[in-house]
């Protein structure tokens, strides 16, 4: 078969349809993506040479009266495998997974352990080491989740945290023959979400991130891996409170002054030495070497200060949430974040939202999931990156290389 333009855009759009949907049909497929019986049974032929799906030998019925049944067809995730890795203020996280983002291994090093002024060693060392230890075969690409955006050009990452500033895609890709991508960490999380969820995410969400910083991605599937406006998802930055705490950006009342970890502490801090008697305080006598899980047992308990402090942080957030179901056309957001684990913080967050939505026709079909706290996401979430940028975006790689381990 001659590899055509138009058979590279059918490829693609297939495998887009099979990462999502592991288990289907020829008959499923061509419903679903529009494409024809054709264009879709000839692009299965090529993928089963290929063994990136195979025939079950199962069979459906279809819906009554709709004729014989139909041959099951099935997404072979073994058919490669893929490296991750997540940059980010607790220190660097791979993980290596299967073609369908199942994690296969993991490691991680803390940030204090990393010489930073060679930070694109460390992360080819740290690659290096966990392909050598995993045992997989070789990767067919590598995908990096980023603290921020990457320069297209220069392959830096483009931040005003100086951790990062030596930081180099092109150094890195010199030391290995598979291909690599970074992308922002947050916008690989939505990635992942969208192509590798247990339960099937919509084509458009919101998948907001609370940790040090508070970011949003605004996931459209139809504009897949194109983000030309960095500060779309700057959410944190929002004003919510027009007297309120002074942000770093210079502005006043900025939504993560109230709800992110790092101010979190921060005002978690002052108060533990302004009251050495508190709750607060009695958990950990060295305010320096406060945590969120101190923060998260002294609400449990009652303390006042750390109450009020999340209520506010529960208020503000609700606000924002709550316009992004009225400014973006989304039906379901994506909560991220270690604080929001706790179930009556959960709950109390939930109340807060949708009563302010009550006079949309369409409230009830509104919905926010808070995702299981998982410090290898963004790490998969990179695997993912990279299965996404190898099948869907560069579909060519599957026709013109073979890939190895450098």
């Amino acid at each position: 078969m001659i590899i055509t333009d138009g058979v590279l855009k059918n490829t693609a759009r297939v495998l887009e349809y099979m990462l999502r949907h592991p288990l289907t049909t020829r008959a499923q497929i061509v419903k679903d993506t529009g494409l024809t019986p054709a264009a879709v049974s000839n692009t299965m032929n090529l993928l089963v040479q290929k063994k990136i799906i195979s025939e079950t030998g199962s069979e459906v019925r279809g819906a009554p009266g709709s004729g014989r049944s139909q041959k099951q067809i099935a997404f072979q995730p073994d058919f490669g495998f893929f490296g991750g890795l997540e940059i980010n203020m607790s220190g660097l996280h791979l993980a290596i997974t299967n073609a369908a983002g199942s994690v296969q291994y993991a490691a991680e090093i803390p940030l204090k352990q990393l010489d930073l002024s060679r930070i694109s060693h460390e992360i080819c060392t740290l690659i290096e080491d966990s392909i050598q230890k995993s045992g997989v075969p070789a990767l067919k690409g590598f995908g990096i989740a980023v603290p921020g955006h990457l320069d297209q050009e220069s392959g830096r990452i483009l931040t005003n945290n100086p951790n990062w500033k030596h930081f180099s895609l092109g150094e890195i890709q010199k030391n290995f023959q598979f291909p690599m991508w970074a992308h922002n960490n947050i916008e690989c999380m939505a990635l992942g979400q969208y192509l590798n969820s247990k339960q099937q995410a919509p084509t458009r969400f919101a998948y907001l991130h609370i940790g040090p910083g508070v970011y949003c991605s605004f996931f459209n599937s139809n504009k897949l891996g194109d983000v030309k406006n960095f500060y779309l998802g700057e959410i944190g930055h929002m004003v919510v409170e027009r007297d309120g705490t002074l942000c770093e950006c210079g502005k006043k009342g900025c939504l993560q002054t109230y709800v992110s970890e790092t101010w979190l502490l921060k005002k978690a801090r002052i108060a533990h030495t302004a009251n050495p008697s508190s709750y607060l305080a009695s958990l950990c006598p060295d305010s320096e070497k406060l945590t969120l899980d101190h923060i998260l047992d002294a609400a449990i308990a009652g303390d006042g200060f750390v109450s009020r402090m999340l209520d506010d942080a529960i208020e503000y957030l609700a606000i924002s949430m709550a316009n992004m179901f009225l400014t973006h056309e989304i039906e379901q957001i994506y909560l991220n974040s270690r604080l929001f684990q706790q179930e009556e913080l959960k709950q109390k967050l939930q109340e807060k939202i949708f009563p302010q939505l009550e006079f949309l026709s369409v409230s009830h079909g509104l919905k926010l999931s808070v995702l299981p706290f998982d410090s290898c996401r963004g790490a998969a979430a990179g695997a993912m990156l990279a299965s996404y940028s190898y099948f869907i975006k560069h579909p060519e790689l599957l026709f013109t290389l073979e890939l190895a381990n450098g």
